[in-house]
């Protein structure tokens, strides 16, 4: 899709030749040293570090998630941080990056404490502006499940609204995470994380928007873990709500994932 996805120019984000900076790494030769440091020195072994762009030196501010995606040309390696207010609403930002054709959604998981029934409207205006999402995964808490569970509140409105097309996944326990990690249709990467739920909280918050691969395979790596286990969407047919797992439970969970003993907790 034209005009979708990151901007890839750098920006002044790498040095350049014009900088001083002359050091081709890929000329390197080997080299061997009395004391075996460089012993086996390859150049091939050796990659450019990443360069990151510095996060503003005074507070950015910002009241409407509208400005925010404005304001924003998102390119790999780069890394913004500002405060917002009660009005921004972080469900808010995901929309207006898409409707802004600032992202075009392949995969994307929100991990919040809780979520507005306007939350889950403005997912629905997501999908149905992404054609090429094939997964939305959602993890809320033990606490949001404890409350909207019952007929006729949140959890059932999410899976109607959200549970078309087979792509959505739900899975509730004790976390305490707000993390939004999206891969979009070109294959890039954003992570969006803060103090703030999706919904408005009338408080002042903090966010932080990072576009890197490593980031992104973390984060999704420990959402692996917990949908592994959690999913409350049978893809067979079926839907079914579980009971979350405790925080205790669920830490003790994760690293034995961690160290190579991935189990279905019980």
């Amino acid at each position: 899709m034209d005009g979708m996805d990151f901007d890839f120019a750098l920006n002044g984000a790498w040095a350049t030749d014009s900088d001083g900076f002359d050091f081709d790494i890929t000329k390197m030769a080997s080299a061997k040293g009395d004391d075996g440091v460089f012993e086996d020195f390859a150049s091939e072994r050796y990659l450019m570090p990443r360069m990151y762009e510095a996060v503003a030196k005074k507070p950015v501010l910002y009241d409407k998630a509208l400005d925010f995606a404005d304001s924003f040309s998102f390119r790999p390696g780069y890394r913004a941080m500002c405060f917002v207010s009660g009005n921004f609403i972080l469900g808010d930002l995901i929309e207006a990056l898409v409707e802004r054709g600032k992202l075009d959604v392949r995969r994307m998981t929100i991990q919040t404490l809780s979520m507005s029934e306007e939350n889950i409207d403005s997912l629905w205006n997501v999908c149905d502006m992404s054609p090429g999402l094939e997964s939305l995964r959602i993890a809320l808490s033990g606490y949001f499940w404890a409350t909207e569970h019952r007929k006729g509140n949140l959890v059932e409105y999410l899976y109607e609204q959200l549970d078309q097309g087979d792509v959505l996944d739900v899975a509730f326990a004790d976390i305490h995470t707000k993390i939004v990690s999206i891969e979009t249709t070109r294959g890039n990467h954003m992570v969006m994380h803060g103090s703030a739920n999706l919904r408005s909280s009338r408080s002042i918050e903090q966010l932080m928007v990072e576009c890197d691969d490593e980031l992104y395979a973390c984060v999704e790596d420990f959402a692996d873990r917990v949908f592994a286990s959690y999913s409350t969407i049978d893809k067979s047919g079926s839907k079914s709500a579980a009971r979350g797992m405790r925080a205790a439970k669920l830490w003790r969970w994760i690293k034995e994932a961690d160290d190579g003993q991935l189990h279905e907790a019980t």
